[in-house]
């Protein structure tokens, strides 16, 4: 495979980093901040449980996506 490394392909990758970058840190600060508030104030019984619910769903989530994908990929034991 050659790749063509012009300026066209610099702009071009330069445009999808910044998509990226921007697109990173909007989801960041939704699912951080503003989502979490919401589920803490109007979503749980009360604060200390909605905190507690909250927590554990988001590193349940993490672990999840750490240990799936593993599990698909080629590099499994037995995979391709």
């Amino acid at each position: 495979m050659t790749y063509n490394t012009g300026r066209a392909d610099k702009k071009y990758l330069f445009g999808w980093v910044m998509y990226d970058f921007a697109n990173s840190a909007y989801t960041t600060l939704v699912v951080t901040f503003i989502y979490a508030t919401y589920f803490v104030s109007a979503i749980a019984e009360d604060k200390i449980s909605g905190t507690a619910l909250w927590s554990r769903s988001y590193h349940y989530s993490h672990i999840c996506g750490i240990v799936v994908p593993g599990s698909w990929g080629p590099g499994r034991p037995g995979g391709a």
